[in-house]
């Protein structure tokens, strides 16, 4: 690390990009594996609630049904409790709130890109503010926007009844989730970012399973 920023990946021009490292069994399989000093770690934290993240990360990108059918089945004390998708010409943007029914927790779940059209998310790179911060990604910030301004409204009564809200995402949706996190956590109560994504948070309840997904089109 230099300064305390990491200084990984490494770019230069004899350095290449590996794509293959970004899929599910790379990363996923090494938190599997995960050792310190020689001991197994993949149940100490927070090793063991990334592995589980890291796979319903990925959840983002089945259909309604087979994503409640693999919470249901590898991640027995959660549920689906929300599901809403925008969809705008080929490109179909979903947000996932699942919930913990021991500690009454949530997770929501941005997904990466799944359409040519995102890529722009991503390569679009100039800074914009955002949520009264500078030097802002445009893109990953209009993206979060553009999912609030549709999704918000099924999201939020859900993150509500929520005790904690953690953000998980692939790829994009990583990024998307540092965006929407620190906007979250910024309190800035007078910004329509923040107004366009905050919630008035309730005593926290357990959840109905979701029966569906909620849509939004343009």
């Amino acid at each position: 690390e230099v300064d305390g920023h990491p200084d990984m990946p490494k770019r230069g021009p004899s350095i290449f990009h590996e794509w293959r490292l970004h899929q599910e069994d790379d990363y996923v399989g090494r938190l599997k594996a995960m050792t310190i000093d020689g001991a197994p770690a993949t149940e100490k934290e927070p090793f063991k609630t990334a592995r589980l993240f890291a796979d319903l990360a990925w959840r983002s990108y089945d259909t309604f049904e087979d994503a409640k059918a693999w919470i249901s089945g590898k991640m027995p004390d959660w549920s689906l409790v929300t599901h809403a998708m925008y969809t705008w010409g080929l490109d179909e943007d979903p947000l996932l709130v699942v919930q913990q029914a021991s500690t009454l927790d949530c997770a929501i779940v941005f997904a990466g890109t799944n359409d040519f059209s995102e890529f722009s998310a991503s390569t679009t790179q100039h800074e914009t503010s955002f949520c009264g911060f500078e030097g802002v990604h445009i893109g990953y910030a209009n993206e979060v926007r553009n999912l609030m301004s549709h999704l918000g409204k099924f999201i939020s009564p859900s993150l509500a009844k929520c005790r904690e809200v953690t953000c998980v995402g692939h790829s994009l949706g990583g990024s998307l989730c540092e965006v929407f996190a620190a906007c979250a956590n910024s309190g800035n109560a007078t910004d329509p970012d923040y107004k366009a994504l905050a919630w008035n948070k309730e005593t926290p309840v357990l959840q109905a399973v979701a029966e569906k997904s909620m849509l939004s089109e343009d």
